[in-house]
């Protein structure tokens, strides 16, 4: 609930899936308010459920590509200095996709 308030205050719009046995009831005398970004979250996903899980794809869709990366490239930085982490993980970035676009060109001749 607190990741949703983090991402709200961010400017972004949480899409957290909600467990199984969430209710969708709002808590009362804990000081929730109307206008949390957890209710409001719950209140897009019950009022649309399709829409909100085709949305919701696409962090899946992300978080797959950032395995893969962790997977083949492995998931660490071996610098210290944060300028040169950003440069790595950039160019790990690059590398990953070079490594897709030579598969995707490799089979169109296979």
């Amino acid at each position: 609930m607190e990741n949703c308030r983090y991402i709200a205050g961010k400017g972004g719009t949480p899409y957290i899936k909600p467990k199984k046995t969430t209710t969708g009831n709002v808590p009362k005398g804990k000081g929730w308010l109307t206008n949390h970004p957890y209710v409001d979250m719950l209140d897009s996903y019950k009022s649309n459920k399709k829409e909100w899980l085709r949305k919701y794809h696409k962090r899946s869709v992300i978080e797959s590509v950032f395995s893969s990366i962790k997977r083949k490239l492995g998931g660490y930085v071996t610098t210290i200095k944060r300028k040169i982490q950003i440069a790595e993980i950039s160019l790990k970035i690059i590398v990953y996709n070079l490594m897709i676009l030579v598969r995707k060109k490799v089979g169109e001749y296979f």
